[in-house]
């Protein structure tokens, strides 16, 4: 997919001549500060429209998913390569709930190192907040509910395993986003 912005709208600074007045000069250059504020005031407009896009175009699956939560239906399971060599997946366990499966693939033993301790972490904290959604690491073996949807699923090795992530209509009830 290709994005393209056109700038040819995007406010101009013009050139101050050396036959100008001192005042004349002067009045360029504020003018042309202020034109440089608007146009990077539109770039961030933008550049956050752009990276809204994205995580919108990528997250779609899991809106949807939430929505279907919300209204206590059905999740349908779907399989997101997000990544060259990573991927996630929504499955509903039952109707009113979702799970949620993130692999994660590392190269550098220090990173492998790394997100291994941070993944492990997750399990600790949700038992320190109550009503925290139901976060599961699994390091070593794909999860089984995971491996009967999507039996390739099974064949497939990560770095750093699968994180899967429940979440039923009570974490939803307040709003999706």
């Amino acid at each position: 997919m290709t994005l393209s912005v056109s700038t040819a709208n995007f406010p101009k600074t013009a050139k101050v001549k050396k036959n100008m007045s001192e005042e004349e000069q002067e009045a360029v250059r504020a003018s042309n500060e202020t034109i440089r504020a608007e146009r990077q005031t539109t770039v961030d407009e933008v550049a956050t429209k752009i990276a809204k896009f994205k995580r919108d175009f990528i997250g779609a699956p899991i809106r949807r998913a939430l929505m279907q939560v919300k209204a206590g239906g059905e999740v349908t399971a779907c399989e997101i390569p997000y990544r060259k060599d990573e991927k996630y997946w929504i499955l509903s366990p039952e109707a009113g709930s979702a799970s949620f499966y993130i692999s994660f693939n590392f190269g550098n033993p220090t990173d492998i190192s790394m997100a291994r301790i941070m993944l492990l972490e997750f399990k600790e904290t949700t038992r320190h907040v109550q009503g925290s959604v139901a976060i599961t690491y699994h390091d070593k073996s794909v999860p089984t509910s995971l491996a009967a949807a999507f039996p390739s699923t099974g064949r497939e090795t990560y770095s750093n395993g699968i994180l899967e992530i429940k979440l039923g209509q009570n974490h939803v009830t307040k709003g999706i986003d």
